[in-house]
């Protein structure tokens, strides 16, 4: 699946998923969670 694909079905801009990609590139799954705010 391409970027482009997988932006229009988040409905999110490219740019918005590079800056992400960026950010989180070498995150584990439960360090990622520990960045994430609580939910409710």
């Amino acid at each position: 699946m391409l970027v482009a694909e997988i932006c229009c079905k988040a409905r999110i801009s490219q740019a918005a998923y590079f800056n992400w990609k960026k950010t989180y590139a070498g995150l584990l799954s439960t360090e990622m969670e520990l960045t994430l705010p609580p939910s409710h």
